[in-house]
């Protein structure tokens, strides 16, 4: 074998390796050609941009968020307002509008004052439909309207 990477042990009828000698890693495979004005300079090296970067975008804080207490206050009164559990769910949403409403004096710039006062009137309204209902049926039920509103013949 005259050549240890020929499988078949027989020599190369070139003389030499077709490819040539292989250049090194980092090296440029295609070099400079010869009598260039220009220095060679590395193929993968990041070029400046002629262009101005766009301008980073400024910091803006988050909003701050609504009051929970403003936001529990109108939705059981809504909910209150849209089901049966009115006498119930009605008062604790005024009162959560109430208490909502004292944190907004104690600190103006709290925001969600709108939603602490829709609450607010939505519960006591609620609350107060649930009691015109409630004594309605009872008056109706005891016979207090007469005999034509009991739903007797």
């Amino acid at each position: 074998m005259t050549n240890p990477q020929d499988p078949y042990g027989s020599p190369s009828p070139y003389g030499q390796d077709p490819y040539g000698s292989q250049p090194e890693h980092g090296q440029n495979p295609y070099g400079q050609p010869p009598g260039s004005p220009y220095p060679q300079q590395d193929p993968y090296q990041a070029y400046p941009s002629p262009y101005q970067p766009y301008p980073q975008a400024g910091y803006y804080p988050a909003a701050p968020g609504n009051n929970n207490l403003s936001i529990a206050s109108l939705v059981i009164s809504l909910v209150g307002l849209l089901c049966s559990l009115g006498p119930v769910l009605g008062p604790l949403g005024a009162i959560l509008g109430h208490v909502a409403l004292g944190q907004h004096k104690r600190n103006p710039a709290l925001p969600g004052r709108g939603m602490a006062v829709a609450g607010t009137i939505i519960g006591w309204v609620v609350t107060a439909l649930w009691i015109v209902l409630i004594t309605v049926v009872i008056l109706s039920m005891t016979g207090a309207f007469g005999p034509e509103f009991q739903g007797t013949d």
